[in-house]
């Protein structure tokens, strides 16, 4: 988020392309003694996090695989370097919105300022603060894994505090 308003991809979706990326959580790799850990990271409250994205349309080069007329999104969540306790398992984290900010963040017609951007970066730290995490099984690290059970904290594992 630091830069995102200065940088050509990100310009113009900072100005009036804001989106909110809904998650339950997320899984983070913690390095402790050269060996990553992951880690799921969650809302103490059990509410979703909102996590503050961009997003842009742009037309399928011609001569790609597809048709010269499709659109593809793309979209992108933005970071920023980690307070507290999410220091300790990464050195950025998701930029968190807080419910205060989000009709600001969404509205089209509010431009994409460096105060709104600092606005929504303050609102992460007080977002992580209410975080919790666990480690969990390392099968979160294969694509081909996909179940509930993939974010239940190992068996001597208690939730952090955030």
């Amino acid at each position: 988020i630091e830069t995102a308003a200065e940088k050509p991809m990100f310009r113009s979706a900072v100005a009036s392309h804001r989106a909110i990326i809904p998650a339950s959580g997320y899984f983070e790799w913690r390095t402790t003694e050269g060996v990553k850990i992951p880690r799921y990271i969650f809302s103490a409250d059990g509410q979703p996090l909102a996590f503050a994205g961009l997003y842009s349309w742009w037309r399928v080069p011609t001569g790609s695989t597809s048709a010269s007329s499709e659109w593809m999104l793309s979209t992108t969540i933005l970071t920023r370097a980690s307070t507290g306790e999410m220091a300790s398992v990464h050195d950025r984290m998701p930029v968190f919105l807080d419910r205060s900010i989000v009709d600001d963040w969404l509205d089209p017609a509010q431009p994409g300022t460096a105060g709104l951007l600092d606005a929504a970066a303050n609102s992460a730290v007080v977002v992580a603060t209410g975080l919790r995490h666990h480690e969990v099984d390392r099968a979160v690290g294969a694509v081909r894994n996909n179940s509930p059970e993939l974010i239940e904290p190992l068996a001597s594992q208690e939730p952090t505090a955030g």
